[in-house]
């Protein structure tokens, strides 16, 4: 013998599943535990990962529209936020939930009167209001 240890890919592959639907499945609904939504966009897509106790339950991405890779960056992240709620609706509503961004300008604007936005974020902004939210 070499001295080699054989392992199937397989068996590997299969713990590597079970891997992730353990930590995927480490959700708790007790409303204690904070959610946490941390997103971010690019100029091809939007990717969003939820939190709960610094520990992932879900991941999202999606690729940009025609139309939404003219969107300006600003916009680009809110709606990587907006997006982001919309497919973690089932874990985020009527939960308090902190996002976060690492685009600085848009913690601005969240923190500004709605009329203030502009009207593409204003829409966003509306529809984010049905979710207790807070940005860092």
């Amino acid at each position: 013998m070499n001295g080699l240890v054989y392992i199937s890919t397989s068996s590997v592959s299969n713990h590597k599943q079970s891997d992730i639907l353990c930590s995927m499945l480490d959700y708790s609904e007790d409303m204690f535990y904070d959610l946490t939504i941390q997103c971010d966009a690019s100029g091809k897509g939007l990717g969003s990962c939820l939190l709960q106790n610094g520990r992932p339950i879900a991941y999202h991405s999606r690729a940009l529209t025609d139309a939404e890779t003219r969107y300006a960056s600003i916009e680009k992240e809110m709606l990587a936020v907006v997006d982001a709620f919309e497919s973690f609706h089932q874990y985020t509503f009527g939960r308090f939930t902190q996002v976060i961004s690492d685009h600085k300008p848009l913690k601005m604007i969240v923190k500004k009167p709605l009329r203030k936005a502009p009207k593409r974020l204003q829409g966003m902004l509306l529809h984010l209001q049905q979710y207790g939210t807070t940005t860092t």
